[in-house]
């Protein structure tokens, strides 16, 4: 599936200014439904919608989506909560809050590929989205420092079961490795690929660089993403031939 830029900026997708202020309305209510009355749980319920509006935005950034209408509402909305103390107001900027990030999920279903993966090199996590919604996430281990996993945005081009890694540095050179078998590999950017590492035992954030491990493994990759077998697994049955990747 080809990532594809919206047509249209969010303000196109957003409804007349009525159909949302009742929209607001129906989602305040429910947020004072839950918290009845109580200014301290009506807080915390409208911190809960700006963090989850602002995950969204930051995932919708990642596939290069326009959120700059979403991103104004969501700001002035942000002051409003910063302002008001009364549960009946904390309601309103959740409703406010809930309706822009609706907004925004709508718009992500209608623009983004039905699969795609994001590879975050800072935070060593895949993950993997439906239309704009995570459905899982790994940590991993990506390229050493000097093979630095590549960022950008990539396709998932051939997928192999099982496969031998072959080293194309000579021997006495500092990145030769002998010849490595990998249960599954999913090729994304010439010899660059997503599989499975038998001998790691640790992944996620510092990984990609010198560390301990007690396989003996104690550095990052030579540009390919490691995943944990149980892990991998599952990203091999969901992901066909042609699933975007995005490096960042």
């Amino acid at each position: 599936t080809e990532l594809k830029a919206p047509l249209s900026k969010l303000s196109l997708l957003i409804a007349d200014q009525e159909a949302t202020n009742q929209l607001v309305g129906q989602y305040a209510a429910q947020a004072a439904a839950q918290n009845h009355g109580d200014a301290t749980a009506a807080r915390a319920g409208a911190n809960t919608a700006l963090s989850r509006v602002q995950a969204d935005m930051q995932t919708a950034r990642i596939f290069q989506m326009d959120v700059s209408v979403v991103d104004l509402h969501v700001q002035k909305l942000a002051a409003q909560l910063n302002r008001v103390t009364a549960a009946a107001e904390l309601d309103q900027v959740s409703g406010g809050l809930m309706v822009q990030d609706k907004v925004l999920q709508d718009a992500m279903t209608q623009t983004l590929p039905e699969k795609a993966l994001t590879i975050s090199l800072k935070e060593q996590v895949i993950r993997a989205y439906s239309h704009g919604q995570q459905v899982f996430w790994s940590y991993v281990t990506t390229g050493r420092p000097g093979l630095e996993t590549d960022s950008g945005s990539f396709k998932v081009y051939w997928k192999v079961s099982p496969w031998t890694m072959h080293s194309p540095w000579p021997k006495g050179s500092p990145y030769w490795y002998p010849d490595s078998k990998v249960r599954m590999v999913m090729c994304f950017n010439g010899g660059d690929g997503i599989h499975d590492a038998s001998w790691r035992s640790r992944y996620g954030p510092g990984t990609n660089g010198p560390h301990y491990d007690p396989t003996g493994e104690d550095t990052g990759t030579h540009g390919c993403v490691n995943v944990p077998y149980s892990n991998m697994v599952w990203l091999w049955n969901w992901t066909p031939t042609g699933t975007a990747v995005i490096v960042y």
